[in-house]
């Protein structure tokens, strides 16, 4: 399971490529495939995040009643 760690490296892997990817930098196209998979990462991290807060969210809520 991804965690706050993984999130955190795949934040600073976007800027690295956004900064090569700005600046006109060999491979563009290379940097745009890789950029595409670090921004699918991020997108699976932060639904399995909801999903997850989303189960103690309502679990507590359960237990409450």
């Amino acid at each position: 399971e991804m965690c706050i760690r993984d999130s955190n490296k795949v934040g600073s892997n976007l800027n690295q490529l956004a900064r090569h990817f700005n600046s006109g930098g060999a491979d563009t196209e290379q940097i745009r495939a890789k950029l595409l998979d670090e921004l699918a990462d991020l997108t699976a991290f932060r639904l399995h995040a909801e999903k997850v807060l989303g189960e103690l969210y309502g679990n507590a809520q359960a237990y409450r009643l």
